[in-house]
């Protein structure tokens, strides 16, 4: 898919941050960072508006693809016969 979305390629690209998440590269590796490490000791997060925003946009986001992925199956195999 020449200059298409196609996930592993535009998904990876700066301008997709900005799209898809509203966050510049920077920005997802500054909360990489805070998020990563030893996972089974207990921590506490305090996220500024932004942060929380970016978060909760990711989550969206791989939800609708998912939702989306879905719809475009079922009516593939609803249309083939």
């Amino acid at each position: 898919m020449k200059g298409g979305c196609r996930r592993g390629v535009w998904a990876s690209t700066d301008e997709a941050l900005v799209v898809q998440l509203g966050a510049d590269r920077e920005e997802v590796r500054r909360l990489h960072d805070r998020f990563k490490g030893n996972r089974k000791t207990p921590r506490e997060f305090t996220l500024t508006a932004r942060e929380l925003h970016v978060i909760q946009t990711s989550f969206f986001r791989e939800n609708f693809d998912a939702m989306a992925l879905s719809i475009v199956t079922a009516v593939s195999e609803g249309t083939v016969s």
